[in-house]
């Protein structure tokens, strides 16, 4: 892949990366196949001539990858997100937080947190994050 095309998969990405406003994002949301996007980062992460902040944003968002997620799954993650939102406004309102502890409670518990899918995403960017550094071996190997 030459640099350019790199470049315009990175950015589109970034921006939608950086829009997200839950802990992950649909898969259906990307500009690209998520593959696509992990290609892209590696190789300029592999080849391009950038400063270690820079770099630093690269290796974030070829982790971050990882939590865009199928649509089905990022719906079960945005109805407990959203509930528990609920519930922090519930007791940013409230005169006596105490006085809510049991309807917030009450609120998140018919939710049930989407551990199998968390699960999931932590084990897929602790692989990412050992690519990660492989990369970086590669990288110091070719820039002598």
């Amino acid at each position: 892949m030459d640099e350019k095309t790199r470049g315009t998969i990175i950015r589109a990405y970034g921006k939608i990366l950086g829009a997200r406003t839950f802990s992950c994002g649909k898969e259906g949301d990307l500009p690209f196949p998520k593959s696509l996007i992990r290609q892209a980062l590696a190789q300029e992460i592999l080849v391009g001539q950038h400063d270690q902040d820079f770099r630093n944003n690269l290796e974030a968002g070829f982790v971050e990858s990882e939590t865009f997620i199928p649509d089905t799954e990022f719906e079960q993650v945005k109805a407990w997100e959203d509930t528990f939102h609920k519930g922090q406004e519930i007791i940013k309102k409230a005169k006596d937080p105490n006085d809510v502890v049991e309807q917030v409670a009450h609120l998140i518990g018919k939710k049930s947190y989407p551990q199998h899918i968390q699960s999931e995403i932590v084990n897929r960017m602790k692989m990412r994050l050992e690519q990660i550094q492989a990369m970086k071996g590669l990288s110091s190997i070719w820039r002598e």
